[in-house]
């Protein structure tokens, strides 16, 4: 809560190393296409992830980019490093913004952020709309996000 640790995601095993009670934060991972996996045993998990919205609009939040890309959705980030905060993705569709304005797609791009290091230094805003869908186990609630200085490589 305001960028400070509040609470663990505690099943059994893990409340047990930590000398915790656990608080119910176990779930069954979802397969791949879907159901549910009956191999694996229950893991730590979020039921939800959510990021608190701002108060602009996305589209009022392009309106401030002088220079910049809209990403509207990344393909292959699942490969991403969730200890590391690594994420890189083929921009599946993107914009490019002028002087607040869209002025085109782009295509043959790569976004590749630190994610961590990205939210502590280079948030700028964050919209009031959000964003919902289905993640690893749980649901997914993010409002547009607009950073500054990310690494975008573009196909010459």
């Amino acid at each position: 809560k305001d960028g400070k640790l509040v609470s663990y995601l505690l099943d059994l095993e893990a409340a047990t190393k930590l000398k915790m009670k656990p608080n119910g934060k176990a779930f069954k991972r979802a397969g791949f296409y879907g159901g549910y996996d009956l191999d694996p045993v229950p893991s730590i998990g979020p039921s939800t992830i959510r990021l608190e919205p701002g108060k602009l609009h996305t589209d009022e939040l392009i309106e401030t980019i002088r220079d910049g890309i809209y990403i509207d959705s990344l393909l292959g980030t699942m490969m991403g490093n969730a200890l590391t905060g690594m994420l890189s993705g083929n921009i599946n569709l993107g914009f490019v913004i002028k002087n607040g304005e869209v002025v085109g797609r782009i295509k043959d791009a790569m976004l590749s952020i630190n994610l961590f290091e990205s939210l502590k230094s280079s948030l700028v805003d964050l919209s009031a709309d959000m964003t919902r869908t289905a993640g690893w186990g749980g649901k997914v609630e993010l409002p547009s996000v607009l950073l500054d200085n990310c690494t975008v490589a573009v196909k010459s």
